[in-house]
């Protein structure tokens, strides 16, 4: 399944210019529709959440070390 910009915006909790900045610094994966539309696939939309839940679970381990 793949999402439109907007779509995966609402999903992975930023605004679709995001999607946009990311998709031309090579962040996620796109394909383009005939009519040059971004469509993003389910799989690439869970590698960004799982990757942010790393980032959040790494930050909030870090936290615990210092108290």
């Amino acid at each position: 399944m793949y999402y439109s910009v907007s779509e995966a915006g609402m999903l992975l909790g930023v605004c679709p210019a995001t999607i946009r900045r990311w998709d031309k610094e090579s962040k996620i994966n796109c394909i383009r529709t005939p009519g040059n539309h971004r469509r993003i696939h389910r799989d690439e939309i869970q590698r960004i959440i799982e990757g942010k839940k790393r980032k959040h679970d790494f930050r909030f381990q870090a936290l615990n070390l210092h108290f």
